[in-house]
């Protein structure tokens, strides 16, 4: 027996690898032979027990990898270096990016590490380039600059471009300005260059940090402007003159007003103070015109004048004029008309010029109003006196009034209506002679009282009213009253009491002011007596309407009239039915016996129709016993109503 390839004999492992890289990424291929496990070191303190590992370095560098492949047998190591070099990243910054010229500026290299060359351009800078890591640089022109800096290797190289990164401002600003004069207000617009800052002082003690400002003076004259502007380098100053020269502004006022003639003025000039010269004109004085700054006239007229004031300079002149700015008055003149109604004279005034008035009416009375009434009590002849006072004077006027005699009035009216249904409205008409004052008295009405001629009245309550009427004229007084004169009617009120025996009701009408009456008993029968009696012919539940009528309108009243006629014409579903015992303090027993249905309802109902209980009970047997307990309901006499399909039976329960 022979068995083949029985028996097997190993050798240690052979260890190699190969190596592939892309910047610090390394792929790693195992090339060993008969190795059963793989311990790598790839000479950066990283290892790995894969076949085939991958390896990324974390910086430049020659590394030496180490591979042991391993087997049964044995273990087999080999090395080989590899040499990690990437381009690198060029990056920098400095002391300074900002300042006035000369500035020097000290920039810091911040490549990466493997960095071996620098190459840098400044724009606008002194040196323009440099090879140095870290150069010193001197800008000597106001300006905004590019840096640029190239980082080089033996791999390849990176560029970085800051725009704008260094900025030169002047070494100090230059003040300049130039003005636009319109009358008082002047436009300063700056020329200076460099400035960040504006201090403007105006000479008048008004200042301003605005770059064109607007300013107004408020008077004529020279004044030294300066404006000091400044920027983080430095500051300049300069002077200028400006002068302000306007029109003037007419304006004046005068010590009074108004007054008597002959009345005497002193004006007072209130042009603005550039005014040099002044041409006054005085309608109404004298003199009617002055150069003076502050003239004094007279008006010797009464009258209501202008006065004109015109106030000049070199520039020019303004002219102010006041319409009716001066009123001379003179004396009152005395005047009146009047009208006589019997006793009473209105008086009007048509005095002119005054504002004080004093009357004497010749009958020992006095009065102080412009246009007064005056009462007299008396027939006669009188003479009025009005006496008119102004500050320039007064004056005096007589006129003669003349009362004549008279008859007192005598009272009288009708009406259109004085009966009818509230709201009762009635238009009352005077029929007195004689009369000029009415008083009217409506007991009962809506006014209650009224003085006017012809009133119109609302009576809103029923009942008898009585209307009075009371004129008077200046030679006396009359009244009239009529009783009972109005009669204000309403709808009637409709009520009504009963009084049941078995089937027969006796009604009792209770209503007020009805004069015709309608009943319907609820069982299709009708009465048009005051008081009826009526008799129902089966058992029931009845509603009972009256309703009652008169001229204003009709009213109803109903109620609910129950009639029970005990065992009456039961219908042929029931044979027996018992409720006992009746009456009794509140538990009954209730027996039926009659033809089989599904269900059954009862339900009692109180004497005004209201239901006190209701339940429906099975009846498919044709027999039914129940107990009812009503000993919560008051003592009084109820209606059982039994349901039976379409059959309804009644009977009467009486609780103690």
């Amino acid at each position: 027996f022979t068995q083949t390839a029985y028996i097997s004999v190993l050798d240690v492992p052979t260890a190699g690898f190969n190596s592939t890289s892309t910047g610090t990424d390394y792929d790693f291929t195992n090339t060993s032979t008969n190795a059963t496990s793989y311990a790598w070191d790839f000479g950066d303190s990283n290892i790995s027990s894969m076949e085939n590992p991958s390896h990324t370095y974390s910086a430049d560098g020659v590394y030496t990898v180490t591979l042991v492949a391993t087997n049964d047998c044995g273990s087999v190591t080999t090395t080989e270096q590899v040499t990690v070099e990437t381009a690198p990243v060029a990056a920098f910054t400095s002391d300074f990016n900002a300042g006035c010229a000369p500035l020097i500026v000290n920039f810091q290299d911040l490549s990466s590490a493997n960095t071996t060359a620098w190459s840098w351009t400044f724009t606008g800078g002194t040196p323009a380039t440099s090879n140095d890591q870290n150069p010193v640089v001197t800008y000597d022109t106001p300006g905004s600059y590019p840096v640029t800096l190239v980082a080089t290797n033996g791999v390849g190289d990176n560029t970085v471009t800051q725009n704008a990164f260094i900025n030169v401002t002047e070494a100090a600003p230059l003040s300049g300005f130039s003005t636009t004069v319109a009358g008082s207000t002047v436009d300063f617009e700056s020329t200076s260059t460099g400035a960040t800052n504006y201090a403007w002082d105006f000479g008048d003690g008004n200042l301003s940090a605005e770059e064109n400002p607007v300013h107004t003076y408020a008077e004529d004259g020279t004044y030294d402007v300066t404006l000091v502007v400044s920027n983080g380098c430095g500051s300049s100053e300069i002077t200028e003159t400006v002068v302000i020269a306007t029109l003037p502004t007419a304006g004046f006022t005068a010590d009074v007003l108004a007054g008597c003639a002959p009345l005497e003025v002193a004006f007072t000039n209130m042009s603005s103070n550039n005014a040099v010269t002044w041409s006054w004109t005085f309608d109404g004085a004298f003199p009617s015109n002055s150069s003076d700054e502050n003239p004094i006239v007279v008006y010797g007229a009464a009258g209501t004048y202008n006065v004109t004031l015109v106030a000049t300079n070199a520039q020019g002149d303004d002219t102010v004029t006041e319409m009716s700015y001066i009123v001379v008055n003179a004396g009152p003149i005395a005047d009146f008309d009047f009208s006589v109604d019997v006793f009473d004279v209105d008086f009007t005034n048509t005095s002119t010029g005054a504002n004080m008035y004093s009357w004497n009416f010749g009958d020992g009375n006095m009065s102080t109003d412009e246009n007064p009434m005056h009462t007299y009590l008396t027939p006669g002849t009188y003479e009025v006196e009005l006496t008119v006072t102004n500050d320039c004077g007064t004056e005096t006027i007589f006129q003669t009034v003349v009362i004549e005699s008279g008859a007192a009035p005598v009272a009288g009216f009708t009406s259109d209506i004085t009966t009818g249904c509230l709201p009762l409205t009635v238009n009352f008409e005077d029929q007195s002679s004689g009369a000029d004052s009415w008083v009217w008295t409506f007991v009962g009405g809506t006014p209650e009282t009224s003085t006017e001629v012809n009133p119109t009245v609302v009576y809103n309550t029923p009942g008898t009213y009585e209307v009075s009427l009371a004129v008077t004229n200046p030679f006396g007084s009359n009244s009239i009253a009529q009783v009972n004169y109005i009669v204000v009617e309403d709808v009637p009120t409709a009520g009504f009491t009963s009084d049941q025996v078995g089937a027969t009701v006796t009604f009792t009408n209770t209503s007020t002011m009805a004069n015709s009456y309608s009943w319907d008993f609820g069982d299709g029968e009708f009465s048009s007596l005051e008081n009826p009696t009526h008799t129902y012919a089966t058992t029931g539940t009845y509603e009972v309407t009256l309703t009652v009528t008169n001229q204003c309108g009709s009213t109803t009243s109903t109620e609910t009239i129950t009639i029970m006629l005990d065992g009456f014409n039961d219908p042929a579903s029931v044979s027996n039915l018992n409720l006992y015992p009746n009456p009794n303090g509140g538990l009954f027993t209730f027996e039926l016996e009659g033809t089989p249905m599904d269900e059954v309802q009862v339900r009692f109902y109180n004497v005004i129709g209201q239901v006190v209980f209701a339940d429906t009970y099975d009846f498919s047997s044709g027999n039914l016993i129940q107990t009812f307990d009503f000993n919560h309901l008051a003592a009084a006499t109820y209606i059982m109503q039994l349901n039976m399909g379409s059959d309804v039976v009644y009977r009467k329960v009486i609780v103690e």
